[in-house]
């Protein structure tokens, strides 16, 4: 069902739509007719008579992995394995250090490990952000849109909880979750700022050690099309674009004064576990 829907829309929207703003449900109710013509034609591609059919068909979808990454601040791979294996089948993954894989439908969520903080439930493409910024024990790091906060503490078990971050949240309540992942994490260097990193003083000299600067603007959705559809709102897409243009610009421009800055890793987000 969900493969047919994602097949009408992206049908549908092939064809020029004026942009609004409002719920996924408005705008497929504004474009309702455009929508039923692509159902037609896909219903005379696929030769059935009705959309019924379309949704009887079976569907090849691979399940997929449950992945979780083991928080090395607080235990050791091999620990979190010798648990896990005695109820899962559970294999390294061949990519980003610290990251194991599970069988698809693995329920981890009241798993003392995971309460506990000791293991996150983090999908891969999100671990690979802070894996790819590489930051080194002792470096000063800025995640400039640091919540829900899992790629911050993971960038301080990269850096062995050595070092200083500087998490950067605009959004007030957003920024309780990523005090309370930082707790659970159990990381005792990162420092919490509530504001906009695009109003940060570069020229302050405490800024003049930043190391890396890690940019992940919030999702939008597009990396998980299956799941949820509200990346297809044209006011979703262009607002998420505008953000990460204006945080790439402003620290292209404040390079300068960020004279030790070794790796900036800017990421136009498809993730929502961020």
């Amino acid at each position: 069902m969900e493969e047919t829907r994602g097949i009408s829309l992206c049908d549908g929207l092939r064809h020029p739509l004026r942009s609004v703003s409002g719920s996924v449900e408005e705008y497929i109710m504004l474009h309702k007719d455009t929508f039923r013509t692509a159902l037609q034609k896909i219903c005379v591609k696929r030769k059935v008579s009705n959309v019924e059919d379309l949704l009887s068909e079976k569907t090849t979808v691979k399940p997929k992995p449950r992945f979780v990454r083991v928080n090395t601040l607080k235990t050791t791979t091999g620990s979190v394995i010798e648990v896990l294996s005695k109820m899962h089948k559970v294999d390294k993954d061949d990519m980003v250090p610290d990251m194991l894989v599970l069988p698809p439908g693995t329920d981890m969520h009241k798993h003392p490990l995971v309460t506990d903080g000791k293991v996150f439930l983090q999908g891969k493409a999100s671990c690979m952000v802070a894996a790819a910024l590489s930051p080194k024990p002792g470096w000063k790091v800025i995640d400039a849109c640091a919540a829900p906060g899992n790629k911050t503490v993971h960038l301080a078990a990269l850096m062995n909880g050595e070092g200083s971050i500087i998490a950067c949240e605009l959004n007030k309540e957003r920024a309780k979750t990523l005090q309370h992942t930082v707790r659970r994490s159990g990381a005792n260097n990162i420092e919490t700022v509530i504001g906009d990193f695009l109003n940060i003083d570069t020229n302050d000299p405490s800024y003049a050690e930043v190391r890396a600067i890690l940019l992940d603007p919030s999702c939008s959705g597009s990396g998980i099309s299956t799941e949820r559809l509200d990346h297809l709102l044209p006011s979703y897409s262009i607002g998420n674009c505008m953000l990460w243009r204006l945080l790439l610009r402003h620290i292209c421009t404040s390079r300068i004064q960020y004279e030790n800055l070794e790796s900036a890793l800017c990421v136009h987000t498809t993730l929502s576990s961020s």
